[in-house]
């Protein structure tokens, strides 16, 4: 039996920084900031001899850190590289939506679907990202456009039968969905400042037809907290204070607009909190 291959250094990369869990620590001299200075040297190495390599692991580094522009930057050097290859795609797209630019993340995922029609992986990942901001009538277009496509219509059927009632709601809702997108990107940002960007969040939506109103529970799953999990609690209280702070500001923003009463309305008509999860599985 031969022995196992040694790891290459982005793949040690991915696994400390990529993985599904809650973030080290990063302050200065703290043990997430020494292995990013080790693994950052190590990639500035590797530059002349592997550029693409070198540049996806100085990405992954970046996005850790919230250096998004950066990241941004090493992704679209790797991409030129490599311009077929997915996970240069993939990375960019989340790092330009955790850097605020939601239009510019959208826009890149349809492009992503065009290119990527028979790749399950990447349709999963773009599909889910139009639902989670509530593109509903985006997604139908893009359904009636790839009709034809039996891969696109089993994704697109996975997905919706997560969230009929959400996708009812906002057929019907006269609240801006520009504002509960906006209010979404501040809670998905907060969950990425503390989690890995592989990470992954589970909603639960309650919608109040009546009364025109919309609630999501952002839970937390236990396993991402590993040793931590004894302070998931403690986190989480701290993560929904820093958001109603972001989330307070947007409302000031809103308050100075022209149209402020209608948008004031909408914010007012969506709440949105971090949990853990605690919920009992069904057998």
């Amino acid at each position: 039996m031969s022995a196992p291959l040694p790891k290459t250094k982005l793949e040690e990369i991915a696994e400390v920084f990529a993985n599904e869990s809650i973030k080290i620590d990063l302050k200065p001299f703290g043990e997430g900031s020494r292995l990013i200075a080790k693994y950052r040297k190590s990639m500035n190495d590797l530059v002349q001899s592997d550029p693409y390599m070198a540049y996806l692991g100085l990405g992954v580094l970046s996005s850790y850190e919230a250096n998004y522009e950066n990241a941004i930057s090493y992704f679209k050097a790797a991409e030129r590289l490599d311009p077929i290859s997915r996970s240069p795609k993939i990375n960019l797209s989340s790092c330009i939506l955790l850097g605020g630019n939601l239009d510019g993340c959208i826009d890149l995922l349809f492009q992503y679907i065009d290119l990527y029609q028979d790749d399950k992986v990447m349709l999963e990942i773009c599909l889910r990202v139009f639902h989670m901001f509530y593109y509903f009538d985006e997604l139908e277009d893009l359904r009636r456009k790839n009709n034809n496509n039996t891969l696109f219509n089993e994704v697109f059927l996975n997905n919706k039968d997560d969230t009929p009632e959400t996708e009812e709601f906002m057929s019907q809702t006269s609240l801006d969905k520009n504002v509960l997108r906006a209010m979404q990107l501040l809670a998905t940002q907060e969950f990425f400042s503390r989690f890995s960007i592989n990470s992954s969040f589970i909603s639960n939506y309650t919608t109040y037809m009546d009364a025109d109103q919309l609630s999501e529970i952002i839970y937390i799953p236990k396993k991402l907290f590993g040793d931590m999990c004894a302070d998931g609690i403690q986190i989480i209280d701290e993560m929904n204070n820093s958001l109603q702070e972001k989330l307070t500001d947007l409302f000031l923003h809103y308050n100075n607009q022209s149209d402020s009463n209608s948008l004031l309305n909408s914010f007012r008509s969506f709440s949105i909190y971090f949990a853990l999860d605690e919920r009992v599985k069904k057998s």
